[in-house]
């Protein structure tokens, strides 16, 4: 029962114990609840499902998952430790209300994706020519990284790789040190998380554009959408979170189908966020907003932004120039921008940017 929890603080970490016996532990960085390894001969799964035996949820779940949010706190493993061991009811809960709600990610991509390409090469079925044509990338974990480029020189089409909607004709791509060929699409997809560059919504309340499979409580979608700058919005409405959104978005304009998108994503935490010219259509002060968010609501996120505009990516960790389907420079943006009769120099000098 959770009235048989306790927290306990010491060193740096929490601990939630039942009876004396540690069944979560903080992860190092204090992100994340995991199962204490010392607390029972059968695994880490089975210490997730101590804390309620009768979820099936928990009963599925690996060594490797990690519990990421708790009600509405995400990603504070004390505040998560104490929501879970000073909660009045009696139930914990995947989805649905009166009840605490746990979110859980699978911990292969716990400490963020590092994505790597190998000589990949690709192009679409009915172009002989590649698209890409031998490309070598490297994006460390939760690492900020700007695709730019002239139209047609393969920044969408890297994304698509990623995605497995365009497969590579030589070459791989790992993450986390796996090739994507050897995961099932439902499960890599299901890991990352994309705002196209056309937004797609669908007819119905824009509660249930958020959060299609009721897992996230009130709390955390109203902070998601305060967050991505729709709250103003949102509150406008007569129906609120219950507004209904016409099939496409029609009745939304193209920034705020961009900004629900967004908040999509602020709800989900992917370990993988893709962006494809994610602020092409918003004014310049929602622009602003958005690349707030975007700087500061992922920390766990490997982020892949192709940038429709330099100054949007300027604060990422790294840069990726694509000309003619290759890696034409790359690396930190002050750096590659500080290269002389650079490709990436002569694109912030046009735009009058740096």
């Amino acid at each position: 029962a959770l009235k048989q929890l306790v927290c306990r603080e010491a060193d740096g970490t929490v601990e939630v114990r039942r009876n004396g016996r540690v069944i979560l532990q903080s992860t190092l960085d204090g992100m994340a609840l995991m199962a204490s390894s010392g607390c029972s001969g059968q695994g880490a799964a089975a210490s997730l499902l101590d804390l309620w035996p009768e979820s099936q949820d928990l009963a599925e779940a690996h060594a490797w998952h990690r519990i990421i949010s708790v009600n509405d706190t995400l990603r504070d493993a004390k505040a998560m430790a104490h929501e879970i061991c000073n909660s009045k009811v009696t139930a914990l809960s995947f989805t649905g209300k009166d009840q605490v709600v746990l979110g859980v990610q699978s911990g292969w991509l716990f400490d963020g994706a590092q994505v790597k390409m190998e000589n990949v090469k690709a192009g679409y079925a009915d172009i002989p020519r590649d698209v890409l044509k031998g490309v070598n990338l490297t994006f460390e974990p939760r690492m900020k990284v700007g695709i730019v480029g002239t139209t047609g020189c393969g920044k969408s089409s890297l994304l698509l790789v990623l995605l497995r909607v365009l497969e590579p004709r030589a070459g791989r791509v790992l993450i986390n040190g796996v090739d994507t060929r050897d995961i099932g699409l439902s499960t890599l997809r299901s890991s990352l998380g994309l705002v196209p560059q056309d937004p797609v919504l669908f007819s119905g309340t824009l509660r249930n554009n958020l959060d299609p499979f009721n897992h996230y409580t009130e709390g955390r979608i109203r902070q998601a959408i305060k967050i991505a700058n729709i709250a103003d919005m949102v509150e406008a409405w007569p129906q609120k979170l219950d507004h209904m959104i016409s099939d496409g978005g029609s009745n939304l304009s193209f920034g705020q189908r961009q900004l629900v998108c967004l908040a999509r994503m602020v709800l989900r935490q992917p370990a993988l966020l893709l962006l494809d010219e994610a602020t092409s259509a918003i004014d310049p002060h929602t622009q602003q907003m958005v690349q707030e968010t975007i700087n500061s609501a992922f920390p766990g996120s490997t982020l892949v932004a192709v940038a429709h505009r330099l100054e949007t990516i300027l604060d990422f960790d790294h840069v990726v120039v694509m000309d003619r389907g290759g890696v034409a420079e790359q690396g930190s943006p002050r750096e590659v921008a500080q290269r002389k009769d650079g490709v990436f120099r002569k694109m912030l000098s046009a735009k009058r940017v740096w």
